[in-house]
């Protein structure tokens, strides 16, 4: 990956969910897959991730139909999920770099240190090494 590259996360989308984002946001329509069938994982940038969550619930009050309220309201679900999953984890890496020069080998110390940040028994996980 290269500087000028964000991080890509990956978002699960039916077809259904993948033509009603395409109908919404269609500068997004070459990487949504429209031709292929059942779930699909694509990925998208953090910041991608929130258009398509922020365009999608929007358009859940005006859709035309139940089924596509409802296919409208998974993305939003999916797309706000993943934000939250892997924009918490950007955060406490950034975090943990910052601070880990500060702290010794002490559990207690670490531990402090990702409660400030509202990290959860999970995330601790990913830097036990």
């Amino acid at each position: 990956m290269s500087k000028t590259e964000k991080p890509a996360f990956p978002l699960r989308l039916t077809q259904a969910q993948r033509r009603d984002v395409a109908g919404l946001l269609p500068h997004f329509e070459p990487r949504l897959l429209l031709e292929t069938s059942n779930q699909r994982t694509l990925q998208f940038s953090l910041d991608e991730m929130k258009e398509i969550a922020q365009a999608c619930r929007v358009a859940v009050s005006k859709a035309p139909t139940g089924m596509q309220r409802n296919s409208l309201r998974h993305v939003v679900d999916t797309a706000e999920r993943g934000v939250e999953k892997f924009g918490k984890g950007k955060v406490l890496a950034r975090h943990w770099m910052m601070t880990v020069g500060d702290m010794d080998d002490d559990d207690d110390a670490r531990n402090k240190v990702f409660a400030s940040v509202g990290a959860t028994d999970d995330a601790l996980g990913l830097y036990d090494e």
